[in-house]
Order: C-alpha cells, then structure tokens, then sequence
C-alpha cells in the first residue's frame, strides 16, 4: 500500500490517499492534477492511472493552490518543501548557537587560569545545549527544504510513521553521549586546570573522559543502532515477501508506540527493550550530571541490554501474520451464489477498518470482514469466468492470500 499525503508550502494537507497503485486522488470533481516542472506545464495527469514512478519532483496547482514543490516517496507519499522554513530553522540555529558564544564572552568569568568552577561549569552547560539545539535546527532546516511534514522529530519516527522503539533508543543515547562530550569540549576550553581526557591514575575525574570507559559506550549506541538496521531489513523482506503485512499509520506518531505493537497492543518485547535501555540511560546521566565523567556502565547493565536488543531482533524475524484462507464454502459458485470465507490475519494491523478485497473468478471487489475479522460473507459477483478457479483475499496492507480452489458454473444462483 502507498499512503500519499500532500500539503501545500504552510504543511497544510490537502489529500490523503491509500490505495494501491494509486498515486494520490485530488479533491475536485476530476480526479486531475496539473503538474509542471520550472513552472512550465506538464500537462494533466490522471491520477486513476498514475504509478510512482510517473512522477519526480514538479510544481503541482490544484484549485489555484500552489505547491512549492513535491517529491514522491514510495511508502510516505507526496509532500510539499519550503525553502523559507528551512533557512528559517538554520538561521535560528546559528543566532542562538552566536548568541550564547557571546554571551559567554561577555560574562567575562575571567581567565582560563583564574575562572571558578562554577562559572565555567554554567557555561558550559548552556554551549553544550546551544551546540545541540544548532545540530537539531540545521537538521530539520535541511529537512524541510524538501519535506514541510518532518523535522528534528521526525528521526524518532520510523518508515510506517510510527514512534520507533529502536530508533528512540538511539537517539536518546546519541544525545546523552553528544551533550556529555559537549561540555567536556566546553569546560577544557574554558578553564586552563580541565582536560578532556582524564589524567592517568586520577582517582577522583571531573569533568573530563575516562580513556577505559569507552568500550560501553560504543556498546550502548552501537546495540541500538544495529538493532534499527536489522530489524527494519527483516520486516522489509518479510513485507516484500508477503510474509509480513506492515500498514502505514495515517495519524500523528505517539510516544505510547515506543512500548506497543501496530495493532496498538503492548508488546512485552518491546518493553523489556525500553526498560532496560532506560534505566541504564538514567544511571549514566545521574553519574554524570554529578562529577561530569561518563562512568563505567557495570557488566550487568551492559548484558540486560544486549539481551534485550537480541531479543527485540528476533522478535521481528518470527513475526508472522500473513493472511491464509482457511476454507471457502460452497466449493461450486455460482453469480449470486453467497460466499462465506474462513481465515486468519484478514486485518492488517494498525488497519483503519474491516474491509478487503476478494478476487474470484477474474473479478476483485472490496468486501466487510464480520467483527471477528476472520470471516466474510458476500454474493458472488456477475463477470466471473466459469470453469476451475481460486478465490484470494487481500488486506489492506496489500498482502493477498494464496488462492483457494473453487469452481465457476455458468448457471443461475439456486
């Protein structure tokens, strides 16, 4: 399935689609967008007809509204880009980066020599913070020349437009370590008695790192984001293979989906992952926020949370709700016939309703599962092919069933 979403260059939505090999459906009458490229006309494009790969990035009018520009991506759809915004996110990320260095001269907390460890402790907070907040805007800045819907927040959010587990986990680690190795940098530029690498066989750091400690530390960054990469190509070719079915969430991305499956069920893998993750991210921060050294992470936290990464990595390889039909009755169709459909995983997970579409005898046509979502009951449609046939389900992830054997009589319902 291609969920297709187009804003215009304020990031307002104007069209929302989900259909497969459908591009997007504009809301007026003729289902037609006109798209230009160097604001000359390219001509109508009928979007019932139109495949990804008819578009790249063009100049879109619908209804006299402009769409700066727009990019076409397989799986996310169609959005709007604006340069205004991006170098709106740039330049406050250098004002306020220039700010706070100017602020700290100013302060004028002294020499390097004669500085007090209060003073250059506070300033090096607020360069560390100010060196994050400018790495975010730059990002986002360049994010929303192309993209108005993503941002700085968007690294938490995955393919399917959900809150990642692992990309959260990630990023919460990368953030700590950035802003830990900020201050260091900070603080041994501000005073002349800090270093950034700890002294040999001081037995009392601060502020500084600790040469034996890093070993964990790549560790812990390293586990998440090999976690990511894998478990993002396992559901890939799980989904590729129809082995999988992977919906897109058209809603806003929550933080609750860190701990729950698409379905919005809590998934205790998941949770054991956040968890363990968390409260070894806390007892590194608390140590640090006490002497400022990233401490040694004891074997234990470094074992629970490997092991929750390798389980949270399996827990995507075993995963397996592709759709099966389990029995067809009757087996001789007729048009008019009513046709009852056993089976299982006919609801995609994170799916917005019950419907599926039905192939039978050459025909296809969208169908409402029962409440139990793993039956379906319709009247066999006119247009079938008579003779030895099958019927198949596809759900609205686009996964179909294997095909059921039934046969086609060219005969009127009983």
């Amino acid at each position: 399935m291609i969920t297709v979403l187009v804003s215009d260059a304020e990031g307002k939505q104007i069209a929302v689609d989900g259909q497969s090999n459908v591009t997007l459906r504009s809301s007026d009458a003729n289902n037609t967008w006109r798209f230009g490229k160097d604001n000359k006309p390219k001509g109508d494009l009928n979007i019932k007809n139109a495949t990804v790969n008819d578009l790249g990035r063009y100049t879109s009018v619908n209804g006299g509204k402009d769409v700066e520009s727009v990019d076409l991506i397989a799986g996310r759809g169609l959005y709007s880009g604006s340069a205004a915004k991006g170098w709106t996110f740039i330049i406050v990320g250098v004002v306020i980066l220039v700010l706070t260095i100017l602020a700290v001269v100013a302060s004028k907390p002294g020499a390097r020599s004669t500085a007090t460890p209060d003073d250059v402790r506070n300033w090096a907070v607020a360069l560390a913070i100010a060196t994050l907040v400018f790495a975010g805007a730059v990002y986002s800045g360049l994010v929303k020349f192309y993209r108005t819907d993503r941002g700085f927040f968007s690294l938490f959010v995955g393919t399917d437009r959900r809150t990642s587990t692992s990309r959260t986990q990630l990023l919460l680690w990368t953030l700590l370590v950035a802003f830990a190795l900020a201050f260091i940098g900070a603080t041994s530029l501000l005073s002349e008695s800090a270093h950034f690498q700890c002294a040999v066989g001081d037995l009392a750091p601060r502020n500084c790192i600790v040469g034996s400690s890093w070993d964990a530390y790549l560790i812990l960054i390293g586990l998440p984001a090999t976690s990511a990469v894998v478990a993002s190509g396992i559901v890939a070719t799980k989904v590729s293979n129809g082995e999988q079915q992977k919906t897109t969430s058209t809603g806003t991305p929550k933080v609750g989906e860190v701990a729950t499956a698409d379905n919005g069920d809590v998934d205790i893998i998941d949770v054991q992952y956040l968890v363990f993750n968390l409260i070894a991210w806390l007892y590194v921060a608390t140590r640090f926020i006490q002497n400022g050294v990233l401490p040694e992470v004891p074997a234990i936290l470094l074992g629970l949370t490997g092991a929750a990464a390798g389980a949270y990595v399996l827990n995507k390889g075993l995963q397996d709700n592709k759709p099966v039909i389990t029995s067809v009755a009757p087996g001789t169709i007729a048009v008019g016939t009513t046709v009852t459909v056993w089976g299982q995983n006919f609801v995609a997970p994170g799916a917005i309703d019950n419907l599926v579409t039905v192939k039978i005898g050459g025909t296809a046509n969208e169908q409402e599962l029962d409440t139990t979502g793993t039956r379906l009951v319709f009247k066999a449609p006119a247009g079938m092919t008579a003779g030895t046939s099958a019927v198949s389900v596809v759900t609205r992830a686009g996964v179909e069933t294997a095909q059921y054997p039934v046969t086609i009589v060219d005969l009127p319902a009983p």
